[in-house]
Order: C-alpha cells, then sequence, then structure tokens
C-alpha cells in the first residue's frame, strides 16, 4: 500500500492484561511472522494461546475503494492524453503528439498499478495472537539438581530425650473458689 498511510495497519503491538499471576498477551502482526515472545523478566509458563485473521475489512474495503478512484482517474487522464495526441499528430505538430502520447502510456503504466494495489489490499493484513501465561511456581522448579547427600538426618539422637512422666500432674493446685463474697463490698 504505497500512497495511502490512512490505511495502514499497526503491527508488533503488545497489549498485557495482568491479574493476579496470570497475564493475558495480545501481539498484533503481520501475517507469516512469528509473534514476539513474551519476556516479563520473570519465569513464565504458557498457558495457551491462539491467533486468528483480525484484519479489518472495513479498512481494507476503503483502501481498495480508493485505489479504485486512482484507477478510473488515472485510466480516464490516460485515455484523454492519447486523444491530444491524436488529434495533434492529425494537426500537424509530430512533437506534441509524441510528448502527448509518452504521457499518455505512463499515466496507463500509474493505473496498473492503482489496479493492482486495488486487489492486493485484499489480501490479510493483520494476524493476532493472545497467549496466556502464569508465574512460575515452585511445582515447577527441577528439584532433581538438588544434592542432598550431604544432609544426616540419622544423625540425630533421641534416646537423651527423658520422654518418662516427670511432669507432676497431681491436683497440686487449689481450686477451690471462695463463693461467699459479699456483693455489698462493691
Amino acid at each position: 500500500m504505497s500512497d495511502y498511510t490512512d490505511y495502514s495497519y499497526d503491527t508488533d503491538t503488545t497489549t498485557i492484561d495482568t491479574s493476579f499471576d496470570t497475564y493475558e498477551v495480545t501481539t498484533v502482526h503481520d501475517p507469516y511472522t512469528e509473534a514476539p515472545a513474551f519476556e516479563p523478566g520473570f519465569d513464565v509458563v504458557e498457558t495457551d494461546s491462539y491467533t486468528y485473521d483480525s484484519t479489518d475489512w472495513g479498512v481494507v474495503a476503503d483502501a481498495s475503494e480508493a485505489y479504485m478512484e486512482d484507477y478510473n482517474t488515472l485510466s480516464d487522464t490516460s485515455w484523454d492524453l492519447y486523444q491530444a495526441g491524436v488529434d495533434a499528430y492529425l494537426a500537424g505538430d509530430e512533437m506534441a503528439a509524441y510528448d502527448l502520447n509518452s504521457m499518455s502510456i505512463e499515466m496507463d503504466g500509474y493505473a496498473d498499478q492503482a489496479w493492482d494495489d486495488s486487489n492486493s489490499v485484499w489480501e490479510s493484513n493483520e494476524w493476532t495472537t493472545v497467549s496466556t501465561y502464569d508465574t512460575a511456581d515452585a511445582g515447577s522448579w527441577d528439584t532433581g539438581s538438588f544434592d542432598t547427600s550431604s544432609y544426616d538426618a540419622g544423625s540425630w539422637d533421641t534416646g537423651s530425650f527423658d520422654t518418662s512422666s516427670s511432669f507432676d500432674t497431681s491436683s497440686s493446685f487449689d481450686t477451690s473458689y471462695d463463693t461467699s463474697s459479699d456483693l455489698s463490698d462493691y
């Protein structure tokens, strides 16, 4: 799409929706290109991903129509220049006829390009990839890399603890209450 910047597409944009520890990343990119990798600066695990054609066909139709209008204008101009060249030739002005014919051929080339552009905008122009990530938790760590051979759990001497009943659980506490208090003292 050469001259119509109004109909360009925003590519390689990424939006991130963060809630709790789940991240949804939406990336808009050109067709047949890979979506950029999500690198938040901490470990994440991709849980889901899908891609769909997100081309705005209304914008494509507008761009195609604009190119077709250019084609019609350029084609009409080419025909008018050709007719003017024929008239100049019949009037005996060969130099003007040559110049007008050259301009007619040039306008016809521009018209052909506008025709091609009008058709090419209908090719898919935009893809969106939506990927969901979760933060990597301890469950995803590789615990096989920890060396636990230096810990000797059998070296504790549990025989030195006296587990016999050395506590006096007899009723040595005075549990009698004086319920004869006079409320008039208050």
